[in-house]
Protein backbone atom coordinates (compact mmCIF):
# COMPACT_ATOMS: atom_id res chain seq x y z
CA UNK A 1 0.00 0.00 0.00
CA UNK A 2 2.72 2.33 0.22
CA UNK A 3 5.99 3.34 -2.19
CA UNK A 4 8.91 5.22 -1.58
CA UNK A 5 9.90 8.34 -3.47
CA UNK A 6 13.66 7.92 -4.14
CA UNK A 7 16.30 10.97 -4.14
CA UNK A 8 19.62 10.63 -6.19
CA UNK A 9 22.45 12.02 -3.98
CA UNK A 10 25.70 11.79 -5.75
CA UNK A 11 29.22 12.60 -4.52
CA UNK A 12 27.49 12.41 -0.65
CA UNK A 13 29.93 13.03 2.11
CA UNK A 14 27.86 11.47 4.73
CA UNK A 15 27.31 8.17 2.65
CA UNK A 16 30.19 8.31 -0.06
CA UNK A 17 28.83 5.34 -1.72
CA UNK A 18 25.90 7.42 -3.07
CA UNK A 19 22.81 6.21 -4.46
CA UNK A 20 19.14 6.40 -4.37
CA UNK A 21 17.82 7.73 -0.45
CA UNK A 22 13.78 7.81 0.65
CA UNK A 23 12.40 11.63 0.33
CA UNK A 24 8.87 10.99 1.00
CA UNK A 25 6.50 8.30 0.53
CA UNK A 26 2.96 7.67 -1.88
CA UNK A 27 0.16 5.29 -2.33
CA UNK A 28 -0.10 3.44 -5.39
CA UNK A 29 -3.70 4.29 -6.18
CA UNK A 30 -4.64 3.13 -9.88
CA UNK A 31 -2.67 1.17 -12.40
CA UNK A 32 -4.23 1.58 -16.27
CA UNK A 33 -3.34 -1.64 -18.18
CA UNK A 34 -3.64 0.07 -21.51
CA UNK A 35 -0.65 2.46 -21.34
CA UNK A 36 1.13 0.44 -18.68
CA UNK A 37 1.37 3.36 -16.05
CA UNK A 38 0.91 3.80 -12.31
CA UNK A 39 -0.58 6.75 -10.34
CA UNK A 40 0.83 7.60 -7.53
CA UNK A 41 -0.45 9.98 -4.72
CA UNK A 42 1.89 11.65 -2.36
CA UNK A 43 2.12 15.50 -1.35
CA UNK A 44 2.82 18.60 -2.85
CA UNK A 45 5.75 19.41 -0.56
CA UNK A 46 7.52 16.62 -1.67
CA UNK A 47 8.05 17.20 -5.34
CA UNK A 48 8.39 21.37 -5.22
CA UNK A 49 11.71 23.21 -5.69
CA UNK A 50 13.42 24.38 -8.38
CA UNK A 51 15.33 27.71 -9.07
CA UNK A 52 12.40 29.31 -10.34
CA UNK A 53 10.52 31.65 -7.60
CA UNK A 54 6.94 32.07 -7.26
CA UNK A 55 5.40 35.66 -6.14
CA UNK A 56 2.68 35.41 -3.48
CA UNK A 57 -0.59 35.45 -5.33
CA UNK A 58 0.61 33.71 -8.56
CA UNK A 59 -0.32 29.65 -9.06
CA UNK A 60 2.34 26.96 -8.81
CA UNK A 61 3.21 26.22 -12.00
CA UNK A 62 5.16 23.32 -13.66
CA UNK A 63 8.30 25.77 -13.36
CA UNK A 64 8.12 25.17 -9.66
CA UNK A 65 8.50 21.37 -9.87
CA UNK A 66 11.64 19.76 -9.12
CA UNK A 67 11.87 16.10 -9.19
CA UNK A 68 13.08 16.15 -13.28
CA UNK A 69 16.95 17.76 -12.02
CA UNK A 70 19.57 15.20 -14.01
CA UNK A 71 22.69 15.00 -12.52
CA UNK A 72 25.97 14.60 -13.79
CA UNK A 73 25.42 10.64 -13.61
CA UNK A 74 22.86 11.47 -15.97
CA UNK A 75 19.69 10.32 -13.33
CA UNK A 76 16.10 11.86 -12.64
CA UNK A 77 17.09 13.13 -9.01
CA UNK A 78 13.96 10.97 -7.72
CA UNK A 79 12.39 7.54 -8.87
CA UNK A 80 9.85 4.86 -7.31
CA UNK A 81 10.78 2.22 -4.87
CA UNK A 82 8.40 -0.54 -3.93
CA UNK A 83 9.79 -2.87 -0.77
CA UNK A 84 10.95 -3.56 2.44
CA UNK A 85 14.08 -1.63 2.50
CA UNK A 86 14.61 1.68 1.23
CA UNK A 87 18.07 2.97 1.12
CA UNK A 88 20.19 3.22 0.39
CA UNK A 89 19.87 1.91 -3.38
CA UNK A 90 20.86 1.30 -6.78
CA UNK A 91 19.01 2.48 -10.29
CA UNK A 92 18.83 -1.67 -10.57
CA UNK A 93 17.45 -1.94 -6.77
CA UNK A 94 14.36 0.70 -8.03
CA UNK A 95 10.86 -0.35 -9.07
CA UNK A 96 9.67 3.01 -11.35
CA UNK A 97 10.49 5.65 -13.33
CA UNK A 98 8.49 8.74 -12.94
CA UNK A 99 6.91 10.08 -16.15
CA UNK A 100 4.87 13.17 -14.68
CA UNK A 101 3.87 15.24 -11.94
CA UNK A 102 0.89 17.07 -10.98
CA UNK A 103 0.41 19.25 -8.53
CA UNK A 104 -2.81 21.89 -7.59
CA UNK A 105 -2.05 25.05 -9.21
CA UNK A 106 -3.10 26.51 -5.88
CA UNK A 107 -0.94 24.70 -3.72
CA UNK A 108 0.83 27.57 -1.87
CA UNK A 109 -1.19 30.12 -4.28
CA UNK A 110 -1.47 33.23 -1.23
CA UNK A 111 2.60 32.50 -0.25
CA UNK A 112 5.53 33.37 -2.24
CA UNK A 113 8.25 30.65 -2.65
CA UNK A 114 10.89 31.26 -0.47
CA UNK A 115 14.61 29.96 -1.37
CA UNK A 116 15.57 27.05 1.62
CA UNK A 117 18.90 26.00 2.28
CA UNK A 118 19.48 24.14 -0.48
CA UNK A 119 19.01 26.82 -2.23
CA UNK A 120 15.73 26.41 -4.33
CA UNK A 121 12.51 28.06 -3.87
CA UNK A 122 9.76 26.66 -2.16
CA UNK A 123 6.77 26.69 0.35
CA UNK A 124 8.36 27.33 3.33
CA UNK A 125 5.72 29.11 4.86
CA UNK A 126 2.84 28.07 7.22
CA UNK A 127 0.68 24.73 6.70
CA UNK A 128 -2.06 26.81 6.59
CA UNK A 129 -1.04 28.76 3.73
CA UNK A 130 -0.16 25.23 1.54
CA UNK A 131 -3.81 24.59 0.15
CA UNK A 132 -3.77 21.46 -0.85
CA UNK A 133 -0.63 19.59 -0.17
CA UNK A 134 -1.43 16.72 -2.89
CA UNK A 135 0.83 15.71 -5.79
CA UNK A 136 0.09 12.45 -8.03
CA UNK A 137 3.23 10.55 -9.47
CA UNK A 138 2.46 9.24 -13.33
CA UNK A 139 5.37 6.20 -13.15
CA UNK A 140 5.82 3.15 -15.53
CA UNK A 141 7.15 -0.29 -14.20
CA UNK A 142 10.66 -0.92 -15.08
CA UNK A 143 11.19 -4.16 -17.61
CA UNK A 144 10.35 -7.27 -15.13
CA UNK A 145 8.88 -5.34 -12.11
CA UNK A 146 5.44 -3.65 -11.28
CA UNK A 147 4.13 -1.35 -8.54
CA UNK A 148 1.57 -3.63 -6.04
CA UNK A 149 -1.74 -1.89 -5.59
CA UNK A 150 -3.90 -3.24 -2.29
CA UNK A 151 -7.01 -4.31 -3.95
CA UNK A 152 -9.07 -3.67 -0.91
CA UNK A 153 -7.80 0.35 -1.42
CA UNK A 154 -9.76 2.90 -2.37
CA UNK A 155 -9.60 6.26 -2.35
CA UNK A 156 -12.22 8.14 -0.26
CA UNK A 157 -14.97 9.46 -1.36
CA UNK A 158 -16.16 13.44 -0.87
CA UNK A 159 -18.88 12.19 1.64
CA UNK A 160 -16.87 9.62 3.75
CA UNK A 161 -17.43 10.04 7.62
CA UNK A 162 -15.07 10.08 9.97
CA UNK A 163 -16.02 10.80 14.09
CA UNK A 164 -14.02 13.25 15.53
CA UNK A 165 -12.03 12.66 18.07
CA UNK A 166 -11.96 8.76 18.24
CA UNK A 167 -11.86 7.52 14.14
CA UNK A 168 -8.42 5.02 14.51
CA UNK A 169 -6.26 5.74 11.04
CA UNK A 170 -3.73 3.67 9.85
CA UNK A 171 -0.71 5.77 8.98
CA UNK A 172 2.09 3.68 6.33
CA UNK A 173 5.70 5.19 5.58
CA UNK A 174 9.05 5.30 4.82
CA UNK A 175 10.17 7.64 7.56
CA UNK A 176 12.42 7.60 10.59
CA UNK A 177 11.56 4.18 12.98
CA UNK A 178 12.59 5.50 16.02
CA UNK A 179 9.92 8.10 17.08
CA UNK A 180 10.38 8.24 20.76
CA UNK A 181 13.73 10.97 20.99
CA UNK A 182 12.33 13.31 18.10
CA UNK A 183 15.58 12.03 16.19
CA UNK A 184 14.95 8.88 13.70
CA UNK A 185 17.57 5.86 14.45
CA UNK A 186 18.34 6.46 10.80
CA UNK A 187 18.02 9.51 9.33
CA UNK A 188 18.02 8.37 5.50
CA UNK A 189 14.57 5.98 6.35
CA UNK A 190 15.78 3.01 5.34
CA UNK A 191 12.61 0.69 6.61
CA UNK A 192 8.77 0.62 5.92
CA UNK A 193 7.34 2.24 9.26
CA UNK A 194 3.38 0.76 10.24
CA UNK A 195 1.95 3.00 12.43
CA UNK A 196 -1.48 2.51 13.71
CA UNK A 197 -4.19 3.55 16.20
CA UNK A 198 -3.98 7.29 15.36
CA UNK A 199 -6.19 9.77 16.72
CA UNK A 200 -8.47 11.93 14.09
CA UNK A 201 -9.71 15.24 15.11
CA UNK A 202 -10.64 17.86 12.17
CA UNK A 203 -8.85 21.06 11.92
CA UNK A 204 -10.41 24.34 13.08
CA UNK A 205 -8.32 26.45 11.42
CA UNK A 206 -7.39 25.04 8.01
CA UNK A 207 -10.25 23.91 5.84
CA UNK A 208 -8.04 21.24 3.93
CA UNK A 209 -6.47 19.60 6.12
CA UNK A 210 -7.23 16.93 9.20
CA UNK A 211 -4.99 16.70 12.49
CA UNK A 212 -4.07 13.18 13.81
CA UNK A 213 -1.71 11.74 16.18
CA UNK A 214 -1.36 8.87 18.84
CA UNK A 215 -3.52 9.67 21.77
CA UNK A 216 -1.93 8.07 25.19
CA UNK A 217 -2.72 10.02 28.41
CA UNK A 218 -4.82 12.29 27.65
CA UNK A 219 -1.76 13.87 25.08
CA UNK A 220 -1.20 13.62 21.52
CA UNK A 221 1.97 12.72 20.52
CA UNK A 222 3.52 13.15 16.68
CA UNK A 223 4.24 9.62 14.78
CA UNK A 224 5.48 11.27 11.39
CA UNK A 225 8.79 11.20 11.07
CA UNK A 226 10.56 12.95 8.44
CA UNK A 227 10.24 10.49 5.02
CA UNK A 228 7.00 9.75 6.10
CA UNK A 229 5.33 13.04 4.23
CA UNK A 230 3.11 12.02 1.45
CA UNK A 231 2.60 8.59 3.18
CA UNK A 232 -1.15 7.44 3.55
CA UNK A 233 -3.63 8.10 6.75
CA UNK A 234 -5.92 5.12 6.00
CA UNK A 235 -9.74 4.37 7.23
CA UNK A 236 -11.32 0.81 7.66
CA UNK A 237 -14.97 0.56 6.77
CA UNK A 238 -15.37 -3.18 6.81
CA UNK A 239 -14.59 -3.78 3.75
CA UNK A 240 -11.79 -1.29 2.36
CA UNK A 241 -9.42 0.74 3.54
CA UNK A 242 -9.84 4.65 2.59
CA UNK A 243 -6.98 6.81 1.60
CA UNK A 244 -8.54 9.68 3.99
CA UNK A 245 -5.54 11.58 3.94
CA UNK A 246 -1.48 12.08 3.27
CA UNK A 247 0.61 13.26 5.29
CA UNK A 248 2.08 17.21 5.47
CA UNK A 249 3.17 18.62 8.17
CA UNK A 250 4.44 17.82 11.88
CA UNK A 251 6.49 19.11 14.67
CA UNK A 252 10.32 19.02 14.47
CA UNK A 253 10.99 15.45 15.11
CA UNK A 254 8.71 12.70 15.79
CA UNK A 255 7.68 10.70 19.11
CA UNK A 256 6.96 14.32 20.83
CA UNK A 257 3.91 16.19 21.93
CA UNK A 258 2.46 17.55 19.44
CA UNK A 259 -0.44 16.93 16.15
CA UNK A 260 0.39 16.04 12.74
CA UNK A 261 -1.10 17.68 9.89
CA UNK A 262 -2.75 15.42 7.07
CA UNK A 263 -4.05 17.16 3.95
CA UNK A 264 -7.57 15.85 3.58
CA UNK A 265 -7.97 13.69 0.52
CA UNK A 266 -11.97 13.75 0.87
CA UNK A 267 -12.13 17.67 -0.42
CA UNK A 268 -9.60 16.83 -3.61
CA UNK A 269 -11.17 13.78 -4.67
CA UNK A 270 -12.33 15.59 -7.48
CA UNK A 271 -9.42 16.96 -8.37
CA UNK A 272 -7.36 13.69 -7.94
CA UNK A 273 -10.23 11.48 -9.65
CA UNK A 274 -9.59 13.89 -12.72
CA UNK A 275 -6.31 12.94 -13.16
CA UNK A 276 -6.92 8.93 -12.55
CA UNK A 277 -9.47 9.03 -15.30
CA UNK A 278 -8.28 12.05 -18.16
CA UNK A 279 -4.96 11.20 -18.60
CA UNK A 280 -5.02 8.46 -20.67
CA UNK A 281 -1.81 8.95 -22.48
CA UNK A 282 1.35 6.80 -21.83
CA UNK A 283 3.93 9.63 -21.32
CA UNK A 284 4.02 13.28 -20.41
CA UNK A 285 0.93 15.77 -19.29
CA UNK A 286 -2.51 15.58 -19.89
CA UNK A 287 -3.93 18.80 -20.49
CA UNK A 288 -6.52 19.05 -17.79
CA UNK A 289 -7.05 22.84 -17.14
CA UNK A 290 -5.57 25.26 -15.17
CA UNK A 291 -6.07 23.59 -11.61
CA UNK A 292 -3.55 21.81 -12.70
CA UNK A 293 0.44 22.11 -13.01
CA UNK A 294 2.00 19.11 -14.60
CA UNK A 295 5.50 18.86 -15.44
CA UNK A 296 6.56 15.35 -17.50
CA UNK A 297 10.30 14.13 -17.17
CA UNK A 298 13.51 12.29 -18.97
CA UNK A 299 12.67 9.13 -17.80
CA UNK A 300 16.09 8.42 -17.35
Amino acid sequence: MAVALETYKSKNTKYPESGFYNNCTGTPIQYNPTTGVTFIVTAAHCVIGTTTPKAAGAPTTAANIGTYVVDDFGHNDAWIYQGTNAGPLQPTNLTAQILAVYVPSQYCQQAAYTKNDGGTYDCNTSVRSWNGDFAILKVQAQTGKTVDIAPNLKLAPSNFSMIESSTRLLALGYGGTNPNNGTPANPENTNLNYINYQYFATNKEAETTIMNGWFQNNKVYSLICPGDSGGGDFAWDGTNWNLVGVHSWGPIGCGIVGMDWSADVRQFNSWINTVLTQDTQATGCANLGSNYACASGTGK
